[in-house]
């Protein structure tokens, strides 16, 4: 079937698609092989003397093409038309070893400009159809990422490093940035109390000193530890009772100021006008009440839009970590 040359690419797409004549056409090849098969069959299963034999069935046909051989006759055809185009191509190309009316020239350079304009341009639409879906994509993605992420990392990791704020006017930005500052100081705390011998020791610690850094900075630092003859939670309540209300009885030249966050977070302003040279203090302080523990962190915003500091002023920069536990053995 695939050596008869008497089929063209039309007759066998018509085949495909189910035309009635040419199926026939094709039931009678099939039957011919069918038969054939049959025949070798049979010889094949003639008993020989002195051996035994099972006789099998003939295979079962259907009488139309697998469909395996369909997808490579499907091939063949189209490899075929591709090598007629080719041919048809080369046929139409100016060679310069023919001779041809100067008409016929002109007739074949436009016939070839054209084929050429044609695949040029479906190349072309094929191009703008790929860029068109890519940035339509793009686009669906940009939005989607603008939806799900509000706040960019990049954003608070800047706020928790310079300890910065974002403006007043984008209240949900700026409260997170504040929870994001005093977290991190949070996670900082086994650090801290490991630094200064805090995390084992039994005795009551009570030291104050000043420590040169490596950037030229000298810290304040205040370390003490030491035990109440009180429930842990009564200790980290009244301890967050302090820190978050105004102190009573404050100089004349001190204003203070305390601004809620939510039920746990509060921002504390102080100035400070007794010298000439001003003083400001704008400090968030957080509780944190987890299972045998209460924590208190509190940590100064350097660069508050809402708060800005006069050119020449001094601003506080000071962190503090708080905890109240149980002595070992007890629950309370």
């Amino acid at each position: 079937m695939a050596g008869d040359d008497s089929w063209d690419f039309a007759r066998v797409m018509k085949y495909f698609l189910g035309d009635d004549d040419d199926d026939d056409d094709m039931r009678g090849v099939d039957e011919k092989e069918e038969a054939r098969s049959v025949v070798t069959e049979a010889v094949l299963n003639i008993p020989i003397e002195g051996t035994s034999s099972v006789s099998r069935p003939p295979p079962h046909t259907r009488g139309r093409i697998p469909t395996h051989r369909k997808q490579q006759l499907e091939f063949d055809a189209l490899r075929s038309e591709l090598a007629r185009l080719k041919g048809h191509v080369m046929e139409i190309q100016v060679h310069e070893s023919r001779e041809m009316p100067y008409w016929e020239r002109v007739a074949k350079m436009e016939q070839l400009d054209t084929l050429k304009a044609m695949y040029e341009n479906e190349d072309l639409q094929a191009a703008v159809q790929h860029h068109t879906a890519f940035i339509d994509t793009l686009q669906d993605t940009m939005r989607k990422k603008r939806h799900l992420i509000a706040t960019p990392p990049e954003i608070e990791e800047t706020c928790v490093t310079y300890c910065q704020l974002p403006p007043v006017d984008d209240l949900p930005r700026r409260a997170r940035a504040m929870h994001a500052v005093v977290d991190y100081e949070y996670k900082r705390l086994h650090h801290v109390f490991m630094r200064h011998g805090l995390l084992s020791t039994t005795t009551d610690v009570f030291r104050a000193e000043l420590n040169a850094q490596p950037s030229g900075d000298i810290h304040f630092e205040v370390v003490q530890h030491a035990t109440l003859a009180a429930p842990y939670r009564a200790i980290g309540t009244a301890a967050w009772q302090v820190l978050s209300t105004s102190i009573p009885d404050l100089p004349p030249h001190v204003d203070q100021t305390i601004e809620p966050i939510d039920e746990c977070t509060v921002y504390t302003h102080m100035t400070d006008k007794h010298h000439d040279t001003m003083c400001h203090g704008h400090i968030l302080v957080k509780h944190y009440a987890v299972e045998g523990r209460e924590i208190l962190i509190g940590r100064s915003i350097l660069d508050d839009p809402a708060h800005p500091t006069p050119r020449g002023d001094l601003i506080e920069d000071s962190t503090f970590w708080v905890e109240a536990v149980a002595l070992p053995g007890q629950d309370a």
